[in-house]
Order: C-alpha cells, then structure tokens, then sequence
C-alpha cells in the first residue's frame, strides 16, 4: 500500500501546472523501457536537426525548452515524427518504443509516444531507471574501432587427393573453408577508411571419407583502405568498397592418410605467399560504440610448396602451385572508441 502511495504522491508533484518560476518554459521526459534484446542500443533524439540525448535501455532524459510547437525525431528517420504543441509550466513525457516490422527482412522503426503523468512516473521512478545528461555530443562518430570477423566461403579451385571406395574422388580447395579473425580500424574521414586484419583460414577435403583427412590452413594479414558511401545521414548505415594487400604464412595442407591404400601421414609448407583482394561491406550501427558488418570479399592468390617431412609434390603436380582463389561472405562485429 505504501508502494503505490508513493507513486501517487509523486504522479501528483509530478503533474503540477507549474515547477518553475518562469511560465514559459516547460519540460519534456524522454524515457525508454527494459529490454533485454536490446540493452546494447543507443537512440538518437533529436529537436529541429539538433541531437539532445543518446537515450539508453532503462534510462531518461530531462529536456527544458520554451513553450510552443516542438518536433523530436528519433534516429533522425521521417516516420519516427511526432510533434508536440507545449504550454509553460507543464510537464510532458515521451515514451520510446520500437516496432517490429515482418516482412522478407525483418525491419525495426522506432517510435516516441505521449505518456500519461501517472504512468510515466510509475515507470521511471518506480524501476529506478538511470537519469541521462545532455552533454556535448560529437559530430562524428569515434575513428577507431576494433572487432572480430566470422566468416565462410567457397574456392574456386579444387584439387583431387583421396579415391573414395566407389570410385569417386574427395579433393581439397586451397582457397575457402571458415574464416576467424581480428581487425583494427581508423576512419581518416567521412569518405575514406584504413583496416588491418588477421585472419585464421583452414578448408578441408570434401566429400568427407571415414579413413582419410586433409586440412589445409593458413594465416593471412589484410590492409584495406576503403571508400564510405553514407546511406541517408550516414549515421545508421554506410556502404565501404574497398581493395587491398594480403600476406599470407604458416600455410601447410595437414594429411592424415595411412589408413588407406598407398597412403601416408605428412605435413606439406608452403611459402609465404603475396596476394590482393576486393570488398564490398555493409557497415550497421545498433549504438554509438558498437556496430556489426557484412562484408562480401573477393581474395587472389598463389601458393608455392616449400618443404615436408616424407613426401612431397612433383613440380609438374597440381599440389606443387596450387591457386588459392576465392569468395567469402563475413559478419563482422565492432566496437567504436
């Protein structure tokens, strides 16, 4: 019972006509909700193009301002819109709220809505929801960034190395398999960008036989500047076409084969080889900080074997210089400081 005293008590100093000696002035409350799925996002609010607060997960935010007609927009997008006709000495609360749209690609919009004074209270006080500062904001966003790559894709050459029992064959690409890495980031502009990465690659042979496998991996170090084409503002999305250098080392093809016929187990290095690549990213950001990647990579290059324990290709063997070519598709994950 005293629970909901309180609320009353403050719902009522909080609906007061006036809080100010000066009447012309009034306040607007912006708060957001708990929600776990999205406790990592930011949302810009915005008063006539001029950015007021980052509102977080399970936060508000104050706003004094004169009396009259007042529009906010939520991330900078038209159709989060709403418009507010504001009189002195009255306190008015925003509620912010995202929609999910189904469709082919699932869509979210988000939305601010008028909240009654009885229930915005409840909500913000009542959960101890963190208080946010309109401070200076930056006109751009943090250069450096850090992150990690997911990624996998096909070769585009394949070479044969095991006889299956019924007569087909199980061969190896040299380019392809799943992807791991890290990368760095600085954004010299707003057009161009500079990346450093390291990637961890390793393709197996296919189809998979129960007595026979082989692996090979490789280690590859990327620079890629690119170019930034911003979609809209550019603050939520961009585009990055990019090319670079690659340097690839510690690559070596992993046979495990004495189980079969003629077969043996060995190591094959191959020397530190050179080669280019080409890119297309899709760049989303979900908050200040944090942002996530699609990338399409387009990568070229050629091994040459170097030494083994026991066996080794022939110089006229396919195994010997094989091409390494391929296509991967990359979900990056990032952080912005």
């Amino acid at each position: 019972m005293k629970k909901y005293l309180f609320i009353i008590i403050l719902s009522t100093i909080y609906a007061l006509p006036s809080f100010c000696s000066d009447t012309n002035i009034c306040k607007i409350v912006f708060f957001k909700e708990s929600k776990f799925s999205e406790f990592m996002n930011e949302y810009r609010i915005y008063s006539n193009d001029t950015i007021l607060v980052r509102l977080k997960n399970n936060s508000f935010f104050e706003y004094y301002c004169k009396a009259g007609t007042h529009t906010f927009i939520v991330n900078n997008k038209k159709n989060s819109k709403i418009q507010l006709n504001t009189e002195g000495g009255r306190i008015y609360y925003l509620k912010l709220r995202n929609l999910y749209n189904p469709g082919f690609i699932l869509t979210v919009s988000s939305e601010l809505t008028a909240i009654d004074s009885a229930t915005a209270v409840s909500h913000i006080y009542n959960t101890k929801m963190r208080k946010l500062e309109g401070e200076k904001f930056p006109h751009f966003r943090p250069r450096n960034r850090i992150g990690i790559n997911i990624g996998y894709g096909p070769g585009f050459n394949r070479f044969p190395l095991f006889s299956a029992n019924n007569g087909s064959e199980s061969d190896i690409s040299f380019g392809g398999g799943g992807a791991f890495g890290i990368k760095y980031g600085y954004e010299i502009n707003k057009n161009f960008d500079l990346s450093f990465c390291i990637n961890y690659q390793g393709s197996t042979n296919y189809p998979y036989l129960e007595n026979a496998s082989a692996t090979f991996e490789r280690t590859v170090i990327s620079i890629t500047p690119a170019f930034i084409i911003p979609i809209k503002d550019g603050e939520d999305i961009r585009i990055k076409i990019g090319g670079g250098y690659d340097n690839y080392f510690f690559s070596q093809l992993l046979l495990k084969a004495s189980n079969i016929p003629h077969g043996f187990n060995d190591t094959w290095k191959y020397k530190n080889a050179s080669g280019y690549h080409a890119s297309v990213t899709l760049e989303i950001y979900y908050s200040e900080h944090f942002s996530y990647d699609f990338i399409l990579k387009y990568y070229a290059v050629s091994y040459l074997f170097d030494k083994s324990t026991y066996y080794y290709p022939t110089s006229d063997n396919t195994l010997y210089n094989p091409n390494g070519e391929g296509l991967d598709l990359i979900i990056g994950f990032n952080y912005h400081f």
